[in-house]
């Protein structure tokens, strides 16, 4: 039995199949499906991004950052691709 409740997924997926069925029925010619909004999730703002980007290597080195994980930090950032951060 399925909850009439209007934020379960299998109720909105019911509604919109009974909206499907009857537009190949003809009794509606409008399909009328809500596409969801998206959210992306990042964990690395933009700040931090500018910071790594302007670590030099004497920062580097006091920092005990490898300069090869450094490279290829700031490679990924200028391709737009995630970064990874351990503590």
């Amino acid at each position: 039995m399925v909850k009439k409740n209007p934020d379960n997924f299998i109720y909105k997926r019911k509604r919109k199949c009974r909206a499907f069925g009857e537009i190949l029925e003809n009794r509606e010619k409008v399909l009328n499906f809500e596409i969801p909004e998206i959210k992306p999730y990042r964990n690395d703002d933009i700040e931090l991004r500018n910071r790594i980007m302007a670590i030099t290597p004497e920062d580097r080195k006091k920092l005990k950052i490898n300069k090869s994980t450094l490279w290829y930090m700031q490679k990924a950032i200028k391709e737009g691709k995630k970064i990874k951060l351990y503590k």
